[in-house]
Parts: structure tokens; sequence; C-alpha cells
């Protein structure tokens, strides 16, 4: 039986109006892109990326990483270095949240890990 929280529900417009993002920035941050510029990683992992609908899950993931980025102003650079830290610590990316407090300064991102 699949858990209902990781189905995909919600098309990346649909995201778009809920969480007040550009739909081309949240399908970029799932997807990754390519442009003249070069290649954009993606930054958050799809639950459905056969049918590329977000989940329920996805959504308050895109969620945090919205308030992370709009509140605490917190770079994408910096994003994925706490996430290569964590990574290389041994620590999985998952989905339900937890509190990372980085030594470098005072603010606490919320993250989906798992230890």
């Amino acid at each position: 039986m699949n858990d209902v929280s990781t189905m995909g529900a919600y098309t990346f417009a649909e995201a778009a109006r809920y969480v007040m993002a550009p739909a081309a920035t949240i399908r970029a941050w799932f997807l990754g892109t390519t442009t003249g510029a070069g290649h954009f990683e993606r930054v958050l992992q799809l639950d459905d990326s056969v049918h590329r609908m977000l989940s329920f899950r996805n959504l308050v993931e895109l969620h945090v990483l919205i308030s992370i980025r709009r509140r605490h102003r917190v770079t994408l650079f910096k994003v994925r270095t706490a996430i290569a830290i964590l990574s290389e610590a041994g620590t999985r990316i998952i989905r339900w949240p937890s509190v990372i407090c980085l030594p470098t300064g005072t603010i606490c991102l919320h993250m989906w890990l798992a230890c």
C-alpha cells in the first residue's frame, strides 16, 4: 500500500499558486533545467517523476525551501552546500522535518533529514 502523502497530486502550476512562487522556478527545483547559460541541477526530488506531479510531501518540502530562501535569505548555493555536508557525514536526505543548526551562523535550517 502506498503512502498517500507521496502520491502525485499537484501540477507545477497548482503548487505555484499554493506557495506563491513561479511555476518555472518550482519546475527547475524539482527537475533541473538546461539553458543557454548552462545546467541547473535539481534541489528537491519529485515523488511522482513518472507523471511529473508533486505529492503533498513535495509541497511541504517546497514550502520549507521557499521559507529558507525568503525569510532567512539563504542562497541555493548555501542550501546545496548544507546538503553536501550532511551527505558527506552519512546523513541521507529524506522528507520529515528536523532542525539542523550550522556552526557558521545563528540561523537554524529546517531540512528533511534522517540520521
